[in-house]
């Protein structure tokens, strides 16, 4: 801190996001909030938002790199830390001051934070059969990713062991398979531009495009994000959106409301097919409490319209 780098918090951006650099802006973040808790002075808030930021962007360029599951556990605790972070320092913002551009970055991010997870795995797999890749390159591809892997696991059961020549040896095995697989998919998008134009194209809707093209003046959308610390709501109209947010235990402790999402997940469809009056109203209360507990309150400025 001497040196001034929470001056400038963009130093994360240069820096290779090792565990000590997560943790020590992790602890920025939050002796950050803890300033704006005890002073109410929003500067603190957004000293705490670009590292948030920044360290949100990193965990997901790492995630995109990192085949080993125990490795990806671990980017992925980070990932959660920095999104919960940026979400509640959004929402600390907002309620100082309404600002829909805020908002906007809000349900941004949430989006993408679904997205994520949603279509990790899917993207690639679908842009290579949509390019016409043929099977030949499509092995080779899923081989390279599996080497990588294999390097991954071997290099964390050298550092398990201690063997440090062994670390070495892996951590050059892991260099060059991940040499081989970025070349790989370098030269496939170089001959199959489709591929590269499916794998990057853009899932994420904005909230103008989200106006203009899906909404009337008598329609809202609403999307809800429930994670193991918060829950989310967003209700946008033709005219503006609103965010809403909670922390999830209040939520889910006050309406018990596992198994209540457990009856709907398992009851709807069965009941669709063969529908039953007595499931049927059961399944009505379920959705009633799901309302009164996530939709009641982001919904209550609509009015009747």
């Amino acid at each position: 801190k001497s040196s001034g780098w929470d001056k400038n918090p963009g130093w994360l951006e240069t820096a290779r996001c090792s565990s000590e650099v997560k943790r020590a802006t992790m602890a920025f973040v939050e002796a950050n909030k803890k300033k704006f808790e005890e002073t109410r002075d929003t500067n603190y808030l957004l000293q705490a938002l670009r590292p948030a930021y920044s360290l949100l962007r990193m965990v997901r360029e790492q995630l995109a790199e990192t085949s080993n599951d125990e490795s990806r556990q671990v980017i992925k605790s980070h990932h959660d830390f920095a999104f919960h972070q940026v979400i509640l320092l959004l929402g600390y913002l907002n309620r100082f001051s309404y600002n829909p551009a805020r908002v906007e970055e809000a349900f941004r991010v949430s989006e993408e934070y679904k997205a994520l997870f949603l279509f990790e795995g899917i993207a690639r797999e679908e842009a290579m059969q949509r390019a016409g890749m043929v099977d030949r390159l499509i092995q080779k591809t899923k081989a390279l990713g599996a080497a990588v892997a294999e390097a991954e696991d071997g290099l964390h059961g050298a550092e398990i062991l201690g063997d440090s020549a062994s670390v070495v040896s892996e951590r050059s095995r892991l260099f060059t398979a991940r040499q081989d697989y970025q070349n790989h998919l370098v030269d496939i998008e170089r001959k199959y531009p489709a591929y590269s134009a499916w794998k990057n194209r853009d899932y994420l809707p904005t909230v103008k495009a989200v106006q203009e093209k899906l909404l009337d003046e008598h329609t809202a959308l609403v999307s809800i994000l429930v994670t193991g610390v918060r829950t989310s709501a967003f209700v946008i109209t033709q005219k503006d959106i609103r965010y809403h947010t909670c922390h999830t235990c209040e939520v889910y402790n006050s309406r018990k409301l596992r198994p209540v999402l457990d009856t709907l997940l398992h009851s709807l469809k069965p009941q669709l097919e063969v529908p039953d009056s007595v499931q049927f109203q059961r399944l009505i209360a379920s959705a009633t409490t799901l309302y009164d507990s996530l939709l009641r309150v982001p919904l209550s400025h609509l009015g009747d319209s």
